[in-house]
């Protein structure tokens, strides 16, 4: 497995390109941790990308 880290502190405006690239990628054994604040965001985004999931 793959883990990718994605801190976000004053860069949510590159998120979703960074989540869509990710999401693209051919190697499928993958996760995503994303740090820094982006959880308004990420609970907009998650109706679209079914595949986040979110944890407290």
């Amino acid at each position: 497995m793959v883990s990718i880290i994605t801190p976000t502190h004053n860069s949510l405006e590159f998120l979703e390109s960074t989540i869509t690239s990710i999401l693209s990628q051919t190697y499928g054994d993958r996760e995503l941790l994303i740090t820094d604040g982006a959880w308004e965001y990420l609970q907009e985004t998650k109706k679209e990308l079914t595949v986040l999931k979110f944890f407290n």
